[in-house]
């Protein structure tokens, strides 16, 4: 490496410094600060470019001055004497604290901040003050072990002694312990029970796994590490039975549904599961041929779970994969209903749109007399906002269709579709499905769109005109300029609003799946079915009505509440800070334009109804793509399905277009 002689020149004029004599030695005491420093001199700048890192010119340096090498040898061993504890490392860097997702975001990014001071005896103050760089671990996996251990030997460290033996053994016998005696206690708690109700408590493998590492390590530390009677695959038939615990968890999440604390809860116990097999592997099942070399490698794994303890990354993904994929569940499920496959079926969607349409309309025309109303910011926001979520309600209790609602579950239903000929495939046929999915999908968006604006229009229109002719008010006279204005993506935000406008379409079809989600896992249908104080006073089959009816309509009532919220509330938001914050609706936007056109008194200029007809298709498309994509994004997470499943994915859809466009707009005689 060209990097090597400047590397040399460095540690040589830091090492002459530092312990070209004894005295210097003397006045460092236990002082780590100096081997921080030489660490320091070491580390690369960059090691994301580096594919190794050799550090042959330290070991140069020391071979060739005696003096340096004795020196840094007895302050190496009088710094480093102590027989540090690292049991806490392996029973908690890194792993759940809690089951509040939350406080675990709030405690990394706080250690981040202000790492912990754990005691001096404590393997993890030692990491701590000389790797305290969370990407330490990436160079330092990069230089070959010949070169670790040859640096020991310079150093007299290369064995090691019996009282060392026994007191990694302790150490990894009482981590090793401490976790699984922490799974044994979680697992009998009632909310990780009822997931797996094919166990009870005779059946629990976790405490006879542990029992049997019990026995192991006992055994290794009355021999010091020489011998033990280890039967390996009794070992790996009790891990299995473990994860097999834990799999059938995970798979009953579609039974009984899962809440974000017994979610952390079975992501701490899989975690706690994969630190024990990780150092049941390494030091038990003699994974590495040596001592020392396991030794290199335990250190070198205390190491980067400490360097990662505090990674916020790693607990998103673990934290809300299982979520993410219960909440697309029920999305994919719902999304099956907003994709048409046949003319009868496109003809339903069109007439719900047309509902849909009208009740938009008439909201539009009371969101416009609610601006009309002297309020505070606040009192705008509660008015706007019960003028979204009661007319949302409305559309979704009356079995009508909102056009860009459907995005959030379409893309999950195209995902689960997806995923389910990506499981059962291996070749290029899993994709001969998709593009035919995609183009229902696409024709059945259009027609939706159609539907909303068609009956939006005129609704809109026959409004303000009805308002006008009974009480000789036109409500959009003084607004009209400012609601043709904002339909124009050259002269207005339009596409910005548009896109906060997609991602609460998006976050709306987020909440309706958690809702539906944590009712199931509740218990709630079953609960009012079975309530005793209901049952005295109603008869079974209204409680039964009751109870389906909770079920299926609750998750939207909810969704669309909060969707009618959030809209309702952004304007006034974007004021409270000082922004030009607000939403741009497709249908809202059609309304929009009637009025304005009926407040100018039909006097507005071409160039400005132009740019408003093309604003009202560029809002559609930002509503639907932002939405569309993200969660589309979101899906292919939960699903687990690579990226690069992408390309493939896009050819078919060019593929289906080629061979057969009159798909995507309406359906094709040959699949009626």
């Amino acid at each position: 490496m060209s990097s090597q002689p400047a590397l040399e020149t460095k540690l040589l004029s830091f090492l002459q410094k530092s312990f070209a004599s004894a005295v210097g030695t003397s006045e460092h005491d236990e002082d780590i600060d100096v081997l921080a420093s030489l660490i320091d001199t070491i580390r690369p700048k960059s090691e994301k470019k580096l594919e190794s890192y050799s550090i042959a010119p330290l070991l140069e340096i020391l071979q060739q001055n005696a003096e340096i090498r004795k020196h840094l040898t007895q302050y190496l061993h009088f710094c480093i004497r102590h027989k540090y504890k690292f049991s806490g490392i392996i029973a908690d860097a890194g792993i759940i604290k809690g089951t509040s997702f939350y406080t675990e975001l709030k405690t990394r990014l706080f250690g981040k901040i202000m790492p912990i001071n754990p005691p001096k005896d404590n393997l993890e103050y030692l990491i701590n003050q000389l790797f305290y760089d969370p990407k330490d671990i990436l160079w330092l996996r990069k230089i070959p072990i010949a070169e670790i251990m040859q640096l020991l030997a310079l150093v007299d460290m290369g064995e090691i002694s019996e009282e060392a033996k026994v007191h990694t053994i302790h150490e990894l016998n009482r981590g090793v312990e401490i976790i699984l005696l922490r799974i044994c206690g979680r697992v009998m708690e009632n909310d990780v029970l009822k997931m797996v109700p094919e166990y009870d408590a005779k059946d629990n493998p976790f405490s006879i796994y542990q029992k049997e590492l019990d026995l192991i390590f006992e055994t290794l530390e009355s021999s010091k590490g020489h011998s033990a009677i280890i039967n390996r695959n009794k070992l790996i038939v009790l891990h299995q039975q473990c994860e097999r615990f834990l799999n059938d968890a995970f798979a009953n999440t579609r039974k009984y549904g899962i809440s974000m604390n017994v979610n952390q809860n079975l992501v701490r116990i899989r975690q706690q599961l994969q630190r024990v097999e990780r150092f049941v592997d390494d030091f038990i099942m003699h994974k590495y041929d040596t001592e020392m070399d396991r030794a290199v490698h335990l250190y070198l794994d205390l190491i980067e779970l400490n360097c990662y303890k505090n990674t916020v990354a790693n607990l998103f993904d673990e934290s809300t994969n299982l979520l993410a994929y219960e909440i697309t569940q029920h999305s994919a499920k719902t999304g099956e209903f907003y994709i048409t496959d046949n003319w009868k079926e496109f003809g339903k969607m069109l007439y719900s749109a047309l509902g849909g349409g009208l009740i938009v309309g008439i909201l539009v025309v009371n969101k416009v007399i609610i601006a009309q109303m002297n309020l505070s910011n606040f009192g705008y926001a509660v008015g706007y906002s019960l003028n979204y979520s009661i007319g949302f309600i409305a559309i979704f209790l009356c079995g009508f269709t909102l056009a860009t609602k459907q995005p959030a579950m379409t893309a999950a239903t195209l995902m689960r579709s997806l995923k389910e000929s990506y499981d059962n495939s291996e070749d290029d046929n899993r994709y001969s499905e998709f593009g035919r999915l995609f183009s229902r999908l696409v024709r059945s968006q259009l027609i939706a769109f159609v539907g909303n604006v068609a009956m939006a229009l005129p609704i809109a229109m026959i409004g303000i005109w009805g308002i006008d002719y009974l009480f000789g008010i036109n409500i959009a006279e003084k607004r009209w300029p400012k609601l043709m204005t904002d339909l124009s993506p050259w002269h207005s935000l339009a596409i910005l609003h548009a896109s906060i406008a997609g991602f609460y379409l998006f976050l709306s079809g987020l909440i309706s799946g958690y809702i539906s989600n944590r009712n199931k896992h509740f218990d709630i249908p079953l609960r009012i079915k079975e309530n005793p104080m209901l049952r005295r006073n109603f008869s079974k089959e209204r409680l039964r009505k009751w109870s389906t009816t909770f079920e299926q309509k609750w998750p939207g009532i909810v969704s669309n509440f909060w969707f009618g919220t959030f809209l309702g509330s952004t304007w006034s938001l974007g004021q409270f800070f000082g922004l030009n914050l607000d939403i741009r609706h497709i249908t809202f936007a059609a309304g929009n334009f009637s009025l304005g056109l009926y407040g100018s008194a039909f006097s507005a200029s071409a160039s400005m109804i132009i740019w408003a007809i093309l604003g009202i298709f560029i809002i559609g498309f930002f509503n639907f793509m932002v939405s569309f994509m993200l969660s589309l994004t979101l899906a292919f997470r939960a699903r687990k399905i690579p990226v690069t499943e992408i390309k493939p994915l896009l050819t078919s859809v060019r593929h289906r277009f080629r061979t057969s466009p009159r798909s995507f707009f309406y359906p094709r005689r040959e699949i009626l």
